[in-house]
C-alpha cells in the first residue's frame, strides 16, 4: 500500500510540474497569436495543475494510518479525487464551448507563426507521452484517479492537436475557423467528461463492483473438493487494498471441525493473495 501511494504521488507531482510548464507555454503562444483554441488549451492545463494538487492530497489521505475514528482508513478519498478530475474536465468543456460561441459571434483575426505552431505541436507530444505513462503505470496501480488523469491526458492531446490544425487553417481562411474548431472540441470533451464523471461518481457513492474479484473468489472456493456450492459473495469497498468481503459456502456433509477450520484458513489466505481483498469465509 505504501509503495502504491508513494508511486502515485510521485507521478502526479511530476504531472503537476509538466502541466504548469505547458500552461505557460500555451498562454504565451495564445496571447501572441490571438488563438482562442490555444489560450483555452492553456487554461485547461492550469485546471490540470489544480486537480493534480487535489489528487496528491487525496493520495496522502489514502496512505494515512488506520485510527479508531477511521478503522477502515480513508481509501475512498481516491475516488473523490477521480471525480474532481472528471468534473474539472466537464467544467473546462463547458467554458470552452461558451468562449467558442462568443468567438463565433464576434470573429477575431489569428496571427499564424511557424515557430508557434511547432512549439504547440511539441506540447501535444508531451501530453501523449504522459497519457501512455499513466496508462501503463495504472495497469499495476489500478487507481480510479490515475485512470481519470490518463483519460484527461488523452483528451488534452486531442485538444492540442485540434488547436494546431485550427491555428494553421486560420491563417489560410478568413472566417472564424478557430471558433468552429473550439465548438467541435468542446462538445467532444463534454461528452467524454460526462461519462468519466458518471463512472467516478458511481465509485464514490457505491464503491467498485469488484466483479472480477468475485468471479475469482468463486473459482478459488470451488477448486476445493469439500466445497459443493458458493451461496453468496459480498464485498464492502473501503478503497484499494482495504476492501472487506464475505463468502458464504456450502460443504459436503459430515466434514470434521478440524478439516473445516483448515479449509477456511487456506481459502482466506489464497483469496487475499489472489484478489487483494480480506474475505471472511463462513457457512450459511
Amino acid at each position: 500500500m505504501k509503495s502504491r501511494v508513494k508511486s502515485s504521488i510521485i507521478m502526479i507531482a511530476s504531472a503537476i510540474g509538466i502541466n504548469l510548464i505547458l500552461a505557460f507555454i500555451k498562454l504565451f503562444v495564445g496571447l501572441n497569436t490571438n488563438s482562442l483554441c490555444i489560450m483555452l488549451d492553456s487554461v485547461n492545463n492550469f485546471f490540470d495543475t489544480a486537480t493534480g494538487i487535489v489528487s496528491v492530497i487525496a493520495f496522502v489521505r489514502v496512505g494515512a494510518q488506520l485510527t479508531e475514528k477511521y478503522p477502515f482508513g480513508l481509501g475512498r478519498s481516491e475516488y473523490l479525487a477521480g471525480f474532481i478530475v472528471a468534473l474539472a474536465s466537464l467544467v473546462m468543456g463547458v467554458l470552452f464551448l461558451k468562449d467558442s460561441l462568443e468567438r463565433m459571434i464576434m470573429p477575431e483575426p489569428v496571427w499564424f507563426g511557424l515557430q508557434s505552431c511547432i512549439l504547440i505541436s511539441c506540447t501535444a507530444v508531451v501530453k501523449l507521452i504522459m497519457a501512455l505513462w499513466f496508462g501503463i503505470a495504472n495497469k499495476k496501480i489500478k487507481s480510479k484517479t490515475l485512470s481519470a488523469i490518463c483519460m484527461d491526458c488523452f483528451l488534452d492531446t486531442g485538444i492540442t492537436v485540434a488547436s494546431v490544425i485550427s491555428f494553421a487553417v486560420s491563417s489560410l481562411v478568413g472566417y472564424a475557423v478557430d471558433a468552429i474548431f473550439g465548438i467541435i472540441i468542446s462538445c467532444i470533451v463534454i461528452i467524454i467528461a460526462v461519462f468519466m464523471t458518471k463512472d467516478n461518481l458511481k465509485s464514490l457513492v457505491a464503491g467498485s463492483s469488484y466483479d472480477e474479484e468475485k468471479d475469482k473468489a468463486k473459482e478459488i472456493c470451488l477448486e476445493k473438493k469439500t466445497v459443493t456450492k458458493v451461496l453468496r459473495i459480498d464485498v464492502h469497498d473501503y478503497g484499494y487494498g482495504r476492501a472487506k468481503g464475505t463468502v458464504v459456502i456450502e460443504t459436503v456433509a459430515g466434514i470434521k471441525f478440524e478439516e473445516f477450520k483448515s479449509l477456511i484458513g487456506e481459502l482466506q489466505t489464497k483469496l487475499k493473495n489472489e484478489t487483494n481483498i480480506d474475505f471472511n469465509v463462513t457457512l450459511p
